[in-house]
């Protein structure tokens, strides 16, 4: 049952446009240059927040099915999401083992190719084995700045790593002491948002839910997908490629391409035949099209409602400021700002610029003119009417609010 308290508020103050406007600007230059210096920590603790929401049904159903006190039902539902997916990082480093194993033989074998292409070279297009090298070494020192940008994602990817055991930490602080931080939230706004507040929250916890468990399942179906195509074709270690392509995915718009070119150049130095090559990326072509047509709009799509000019800019600036974990962080970041937006009264036309909703060719104003009465914008009109004033919020003390599971 959820709990009943009295919420007490502090008076709102209205500001002007122009200095709510200013405020916003310089509340999110801030908030992006902590991002920024801090990303280690932020990136921990804001996972941390995605996985506490997502498994907080779990805790729901161990504390008023099984009845177990709130710090043993979030302790039981950490060990179990913990060993789900320390069952599936074993099958992953099993696959990994095999490869590691037979390591030594493939890179004989690529060594024997690109001494091949080297002699095919100089027989066909009349370049010695020296201007190769002298080529290989100017390709070196022009792609000095694309290996910085690697090192510092393999840095970004590994300081995410050392920070991992400090998730269930988190996850367990914010789960027990989620109502305490609700009621933070509720008592920082002015009483007649509170309900706008609580609806705010719902639709988070509701959309990151839906979202996260819908990319779990286009996870199993793309790395399903994947393995199956490399399988039929003959490619070897294709269990742990098709896998690895799943993962990849997470990262939108850029992680299949970037794992039909690691499929590639694995089955390469293993001894795949030009057919092969051909067909897995055929393959990955394929599971592309299908993800982004059938499981991206039925499965995750039509959870977040997010357009893709918004997603991909995202991606970019998320991979800018924390490497790998900044993109797969930004399309759930930017449907949490979605719902912030769609719920806030000076910031719906933001939300409208993140969502999917296209507008037709004719738009009714009246709706737009309303709002920028609202900000003190546009003069007033009588030929125009008013939307309608909303109702009132309880005075503090006259009742109660029901905090949000």
């Amino acid at each position: 049952m959820a709990y009943l308290r009295q919420i007490k508020v502090m008076k709102e103050i209205k500001f002007p446009y122009v200095l709510r406007a200013a405020a916003g600007l310089v509340s999110v230059g801030l908030i992006v240059a902590g991002v920024v210096l801090g990303s280690s920590f932020i990136f921990t603790l804001y996972f941390s927040f995605l996985m506490a929401l997502l498994i907080r049904p779990v805790v729901i159903f161990f504390e008023r099915r099984v009845k177990l006190p709130p710090s043993l039902a979030i302790l039981v539902s950490l060990i179990f999401a913990f060993s789900v997916f320390a069952l599936i990082l074993y099958g992953v480093m099993y696959q990994m083992g095999s490869f590691v194993s037979e390591w030594p033989a493939i890179k004989k074998h690529l060594l024997d190719e690109i001494s091949n292409l080297q002699k095919w070279i100089t027989s066909e297009l009349k370049i010695s084995t020296i201007q190769q090298a002298d080529y290989v070494d100017q390709a070196r020192e022009r792609m000095d700045g694309g290996s910085a940008v690697i090192t510092s994602t393999l840095l970004s990817v590994k300081d995410f790593l050392l920070n991992l055991f400090l998730v269930p930490i988190y996850m367990f602080l914010i789960l027990y002491y989620h109502r305490l931080l609700t009621l933070f939230l509720l008592q920082s706004f002015g009483e007649s948002n509170i309900q706008r507040i609580v609806d705010t929250i719902a639709g988070v916890k509701r959309v990151i839910q839906s979202y996260i468990v819908g990319l779990m399942i286009e996870l199993c179906v793309v790395a399903t997908l994947n393995a199956t195509g490399l399988l039929i074709i003959g490619i070897k270690y294709a269990v742990l490629l098709g896998v690895l392509g799943g993962f990849l995915n997470l990262i939108p718009y850029i992680g299949t391409m970037m794992a039909g070119i690691i499929a590639v150049a694995v089955a390469f130095s293993t001894g795949a035949d030009l057919g092969q090559l051909l067909a897995i990326l055929g393959v990955y072509t394929l599971v592309q099209f299908i993800d982004n047509n059938i499981l991206m709009p039925n499965i995750v799509g039509g959870k977040v409602k997010v357009n893709a000019l918004a997603s991909i800019l995202g991606v970019v600036v998320g991979g800018t400021i924390g490497g790998v974990a900044g993109m797969f962080l930004a399309v759930p970041t930017i449907a949490i700002l979605k719902v912030i937006f769609d719920h806030s009264e000076h910031l719906t036309n933001w939300g409208t610029l993140l969502g999917d909703d296209i507008p037709q060719a004719t738009v009714d104003l009246t709706g737009i003119k309303n709002y920028l009465r609202k900000i003190h914008i546009y003069p007033a009109s009588a030929t125009i009417p008013v939307m309608p004033a909303e109702e009132p919020a309880e005075k503090p003390g006259e009742g109660k609010i029901i905090l949000p599971d």
